[in-house]
Parts: structure tokens; C-alpha cells; sequence
């Protein structure tokens, strides 16, 4: 879930019977008017809840903006504002794509150049996707550029806010659809009544990190569409890694001569602009620090400039290690890092020299933390900020059982990859936010720790850790379902509470089964043996019941990838298709694609679940579950079904 989907999920099930379960992407069935009952929210207000406003180029979300420093890349940032201004060559190519591998500045690149953009007025939308911080939805693309536009003229926003009023349900409409009836028909109104928008550039950088490969493709399609038909007046500029499926969109036959093409190369190992950058840098933490002169040498930067092998997030990482506050001082950090350059010969390539400094970092974290510090980055994986109801980091925190103070902690080692992003920002508003939320400077340290490739199985959080992590949540559940004799949910407290925590039985259950189907019902999670053991005693009927008085918003989870990460002898037991076992009452739930539901768990735990979508289920109200799922569950499954079970 995106950030701005945060805004409309105030979750309001009141009394909800139902539950739905899919992937971690939470289905918000409400419809929320906030303040005067009255008043109807304007279409740009709606507009807006349907956009990425956390992946802006001045948005707090993603302070500190990271920009080229010390008047860094200047020529490749000349360029692109010839290419802007039409004094390069290349005006007659609408597109300007720079490709480079991950890692070699592209993001401060586009950040820079926004911002001196918006100092010529000539920036109309700019959107910088961030897969690890959940700034990736394909679907909020066009909703996105298009209301910053309207910011850009104001009678392009009066059309946008009359044809949403009149249609909301273009917000969730198709990419193709919106592209259509929210940018390409309100320009052509425009420009019929004698206001044609500018030429303005649009931003998209980090194209490779919207979520899934076709969707990037499809937005290319749908840039290369207009240029091609000049449906809109402007001149796009998209980075992006040099991935495959956007190479193959970039370099067809028709599409070439409209791209103008940038391949971003890594810098040299004495990079001159590297060496600034270190220079100036450490000289600030060194004041900072009021250390001498020197506590860092001229020979100590270029060691560190080779140890990054061109890559700037490589020198920024470093850079943030050596002056972390929660360490022993910048001396013993820069020595630390310096040490690196004994293992350095041995690198082959700069995912290697990545992959070495993000293991070194990790092993800074005391062997009692590390599992703990695993154990969050991964739930916050599959239980990302979108998900939160009140408080993101608190939530997660309560999930794991840990004081916010611990939470902090064991975060903290993390501060050169990572920060918590207070609710507020930098003075903004951002009541749309659910707290503190875990931000991530750079997308390739999540890669690091997902790939079992790459990172061992200490730091991996797909090894040990996600097996620990789904046992340690059932077992959590289990004294939940142990402890609840009615209709709520009953904790005992395994931790000292402070006022600041979360102090909702309902939400703490209600985030354990989000966070149980997100660490089974995810790619890359699988279940293992003993802990299919675990789901087969598992109470699935109690949690309809524990949840009749859920305020939240419905849970759902890939059925398909949640069969497929069982073990292959525990699918059919745990998790499968079965005869309709209300056929007898005559019931079945509204809107159900067939009448062969799910069953989830097996003898008295099991739970009905029905197929509403291509993926979806849904369980039954909570009075047909109470009705059948204990003395009647066996007539109404059948002699087969009762049989198997």
C-alpha cells in the first residue's frame, strides 16, 4: 500500500462480520467523510487521497532529499536543461532517459534537476517511486502527475475537479482510462478555451521500482502514445536501471528516435567530485566532533573513494556510518570502515563492494539484537506503513512484543541505511501517517537482505528469521485464542507497557493475523515443516469471532501464493476447495465468484472462505461460521469433506 493511501484508511468496519483475506494489500471497503457531515469533499481533495503525495520532489516523507552536492555532476545536469530549454541537439527528442546501474547518483540527479525546475518554472509533476519506503503503486501514477498540475494552472484543475465530481470512480479507474480522461481530454478543453498548458517536464525517477515489470511498461507506452500523438505538450524525462523489459520498451524501432538516451556509467575510483564530496563531509563531522585536523588524511579519503568504486551510494553510506551518533565517535567508525580495504582486492564487481559494506554494517549490531532487528525489518516488509490503523512503529513494535523504547534500539544500529520518520516531518502536516515509520535511504539494502544470494544466512531475513518470526506470531495467537472466551480478545502482557503504546486488545489481534497471512502469504515466505504443524492446530474459526467488533479495515491474502509457500503435503489439509458447506441453509455471501469456497485449517478450527476475486477470499459472516463450523460442519461438508478432514 502506498502512502497516500494512508489518508483514506481510517479503517471504519464498525461491527464487521466479515474478513477478508488476500496478500498484504489491504482492501479499504470505506467510504470516510471527514468533519461536517454535510460537506462533500471537492474532486482535486480526492484527487489528492488517490495520489503518492509522499513521493513528490518537496515532500518531508523523503527529507533528507538526497541532491548533488558541492556542484556535483554539473555537466550531465547542464545537459538536461538544455535538453529542457531546447539549446541541446536533442530537442526533438520529447523523452530524456538516464540508465545507469543502481547505486551511481540517478536519484540525486533527478532531485537536482527538479529543483532548479522549479526555480525556472518549468517543472509540471515530478514522482521519485521507492520500492523498500511502499512509494511504488502503478495505479496512483496518473492520479499523481495529474494533481500536481492542477497546482500548475489552475483552470486545468477546475476541469480535473468538475469531471471527478461528476465521476469519482475515474480515481480508481484504469491506467489507460486515466491517462485519457484525467490529463489527455482536460488539456484538449484547455487549449479549445485559449489556455494551453505549458511545455513543462515531468519526473519520473526510479521507474524500475514501481511495482511489477508490465506496469512499468505500460507507462512508457502510455508517454511514447502521446508524444507520437501529441496528445500532451510535454517533455518527459524518466530514470530508471537498465532492466530488460525497459530496454526492449525504449529501444524498439518506432520508440528510438523519440528517446534521447543517457547511460549513467559509475565513476572512476579517484573521481574528483568523490573526493570533494568526502572532504567537505568529514571536515563537517569533524567540527561537529571538535576533533583535530588529523583524525582524517588525505590518504585515509582516497582510500575510502576506491574502497566505493564509483558507486555515490556507497559514499553517502559511509558517509552517514562515520558520523552516526550512536557509535564509540567518527574516528573509530572511520577506522572501522578503512579496515574494509583488506577484503576489498577480492571484489569482483560493485554489487559485491555493496554487498561487503552492508554485511560490515550489519555486524556492528550485537548478536543479542541482530534476530531482532531482522525480525522487524522483515515485518515491516509485509506489514508496511499503509497497513497501520494508529501508529505505524508502535504497531509493529506491539506485533513483536517489544517496548517502543527496544523497537528504537534495535533500529538504531541501522542509521546509516535507515531512519524513523516521525509523524510531522519537517514541520508538515502529516496527519495522513501512522507515526513513526521505518524510511530507507536507498532500495539496494532491502535487495541485500531479501536475496539469499547475496546476504549469508545471519543477515538474510528470508532464512531463520521469517521461520522464527511465523512461529513466534502462531504462538502468540494461540495464547490469544487460549486466553478469549467471548467476543474480544484477551493479552497477557509480556512486556511493561508505557502510555505511549498501543493499548487496543482488538487492533493487537487484529495486527497479528494481518501480520500472520503478510509472513505466510508473501512471496519469498515460505512456510516450513513444523510450522505448517503449527497452522494445522491452529484456531482459524476464533478469528471472525474475535474480530465482530473490528473497526478496521478487512484483511486479505493471496490464496495462490499462500498454498504454493506450503509445504506440498500440508496444502490440501491446510488451505482448499471445497463443496459449498452452507448449501444446506441455503446461504452463501453476496458478490462470490462460484459456490466452491475455501477451506482454511481443518476438524473444529476450520474456516470458510470465499473466492471474490482472481486471487481473493473472503470469509463468511461470522454468524454462519458460529452456526456451522462446530456441530454442523461435517453434514455440511459432506461425507467426503468430513472424511478428508
Amino acid at each position: 500500500m502506498t502512502d497516500s493511501t494512508a489518508s483514506t484508511s481510517t479503517r471504519i468496519l464498525e461491527g464487521a462480520s466479515n474478513v477478508y483475506l488476500n496478500n498484504p494489500t489491504i482492501i479499504d471497503n470505506s467510504r470516510i467523510n471527514n468533519g461536517d457531515p454535510g460537506h462533500r469533499r471537492s474532486g482535486l481533495d480526492k484527487l489528492l487521497d488517490h495520489s503518492m503525495r509522499d513521493a513528490f520532489h518537496d515532500s518531508s516523507a523523503r527529507w533528507p532529499l538526497p541532491r548533488c552536492q558541492y556542484d556535483s555532476r554539473q555537466e550531465l545536469r547542464m545537459t538536461v536543461i538544455n535538453w529542457v530549454t531546447g539549446t541541446s541537439k536533442h530537442i526533438q527528442e520529447p523523452l530524456l532517459w538516464i540508465y545507469g546501474p543502481f547505486g551511481v547518483g540517478k536519484t540525486a540527479i533527478a532531485q537536482s534537476c527538479a529543483d532548479t525546475l522549479v526555480e525556472m518554472n518549468k517543472l509540471g509533476a515530478s514522482l521519485f517511486f521507492s520500492r523498500p519506503n511502499n512509494r511504488n503503486n502503478p495505479y496512483r501514477v496518473i492520479t499523481s502527475i495529474v494533481y500536481q498540475l492542477a497546482l500548475r494552472s489552475s483552470s486545468f484543475g477546475d476541469i480535473l475537479d468538475r469531471e471527478i465530481t461528476k465521476n469519482p470512480t475515474l480515481l480508481t479507474a484504469i491506467q489507460p482510462i486515466q491517462f485519457q480522461e484525467l490529463l489527455v481530454k482536460p488539456l484538449r478543453e484547455l487549449k479549445s478555451q485559449g489556455h494551453a498548458m505549458e511545455s513543462f517536464v515531468i519526473i519520473l525517477d526510479g521507474l524500475d521500482e514501481v511495482d511489477g515489470a508490465n506496469a512499468q511498461c505500460d507507462i512508457i507506452d502510455l508517454v511514447i502514445e502521446s508524444i507520437q500523438a501529441q496528445t500532451t505538450p510535454f517533455r518527459w524525462f524518466i530514470l530508471s536501471r537498465p532492466e530488460p523489459h525497459i530496454l526492449r520498451s525504449m529501444q524498439s524501432g518506432e520508440v528510438s528516435p523519440l528517446v534521447h538516451k543517457f547511460n549513467l556509467l559509475p565513476s572512476s575510483n579517484q573521481d574528483p567530485e568523490i573526493l570533494t564530496f568526502y572532504t567537505k563531509e568529514l571536515e563537517k563531522i569533524g567540527r561537529k566532533y571538535h576533533l583535530p585536523g588529523s583524525w582524517c588524511s588525505e590518504a585515509d579519503i582516497v582510500v575510502l573513494a576506491n574502497l566505493a568504486d564509483g558507486l555515490w551510494v556507497y559514499v553517502n553510506t559511509v558517509t552517514r556510518f562515520i558520523g552516526d551518533p550512536n557509535s564509540l565517535g567518527p574516528a573509530t567508525q572511520l577506522r572501522l570502515v578503512l579496515a574494509l580495504a583488506d577484503e576489498a582486492p577480492q571484489l569482483t564487481n560493485p554489487l559485491a563492494a555493496m554487498d561487503l559494506l552492508y554485511s560490515f554494517i550489519l555486524r556492528q549490531i550485537p548478536s543479542n539484537i541482530i534476530l531482532t532487528t531482522r525480525k522487524i525489518l522483515l515485518l515491516n516488509k509485509v506489514f508496511p506503513p499503509g497497513f497501520a490503523a494508529v501508529n505505524h512503529s508502535l504497531e509493529l513494535a506491539d506485533v513483536l512484543g517489544l517496548s517502543q523504547a527496544d523497537f528504537n534500539a534495535a533500529c538504531g544500529f541501522l542509521q546509516s541505511v535507515l531512519y524513523l520518520q516521525d509523524n510531522g516531518g519537517k514541520g508538515e502536516d502529516r496527519s495522513d501517517q501512522k507515526g513513526a515509520v521505518i524510511q530507507f535511504y536507498h532500495a539496494s539494502f532491502m535487495e541485500y537482505l531479501e536475496d539469499r544470494r547475496r546476504s549469508p544466512e545471519t543477515f538474510c531475513i528470508y532464512s531463520d528469521c521469517l521461520e522464527a518470526l511465523q512461529r513466534e506470531i502462531i504462538q502468540r495467537i494461540d495464547e490469544v485464542h487460549a486466553s478469549s472466551e467471548g467476543s474480544l480478545p484477551v493479552f497477557k502482557r509480556r512486556f511493561p507497557r508505557s502510555p505511549a503504546n498501543i493499548d487496543d486488545p482488538i487492533l493487537e489481534y487484529y495486527n497479528l493475523i494481518v501480520s500472520l497471512f503478510g509472513l505466510c502469504g508473501r512471496s519469498n515466505c515460505n512456510v516450513s515443516t513444523p510450522n505448517a504443524a503449527a497452522l494445522q492446530n491452529l484456531q482459524f474459526s476464533k478469528i471472525p469471532r474475535l474480530l465482530t467488533q473490528s473497526r478496521f479495515a478487512a484483511i486479505s491474502i493471496d490464496y495462490r501464493q499462500f498454498r504454493e509457500n506450503l509445504p506440498p503435503e500440508d496444502r490440501d489439509s491446510l488451505f482448499r476447495r471445497s463443496r459449498n458447506p452452507l448449501r444446506l441453509f441455503g446461504k452463501q455471501p453476496a458478490d462470490v465468484k462460484l459456490n466452491w469456497p475455501f477451506i482454511l485449517g481443518r476438524g473444529p478450527n476450520k474456516l470458510v472462505c470465499w473466492e471474490i476475486g482472481d486471487k481473493t477470499v473472503e470469509i463468511v459472516p461470522v454468524c454462519f461460521i458460529l452456526a456451522t463450523m462446530d456441530r454442523n460442519i461435517d453434514n455440511c461438508l459432506g461425507r467426503e469433506e468430513a472424511v478428508k478432514t
